[in-house]
């Protein structure tokens, strides 16, 4: 029975990418005959095969989104960037000053 399982997976799949031969499908046919389930589980192969496919061209325009994107590249952003390595020099001279402090003071105890 595992065999005539496989096999007959074999059939649908062949019959749904459409490489299966006259006798092939004539095999599946006779197989979907002899019960109603076996054609409800055709039917769904069938069903979730088409359900499963993407659609041939892209629902969203290439070019208008290119359009978009180009045009953000080009922007400047509105923080300045010259504030931003301000702060870090800042911080930079503030740590440096106390760490300097703090050694003097230890140096010039008697």
């Amino acid at each position: 029975m595992k065999d005539n399982t496989e096999h007959i997976e074999d059939l649908i799949g062949k019959l749904i990418v459409g490489e299966a031969s006259d006798s092939e499908t004539r095999d599946l046919r006779e197989w979907c005959a002899l019960s109603s389930e076996n054609q409800k589980y055709l039917d769904d192969a069938l069903y979730i095969y088409e359900k499963s496919q993407l659609p041939e061209s892209p629902d969203f325009d290439i070019e208008s989104a290119w359009i978009r994107v180009k045009s953000q590249i080009g922007k400047k952003k509105g923080q300045s960037r010259f504030l931003l390595p301000s702060w870090r020099i800042a911080a930079g001279l503030t740590l440096l000053f106390a760490v300097s402090f703090l050694f003097y003071r230890q140096w010039s105890k008697p």
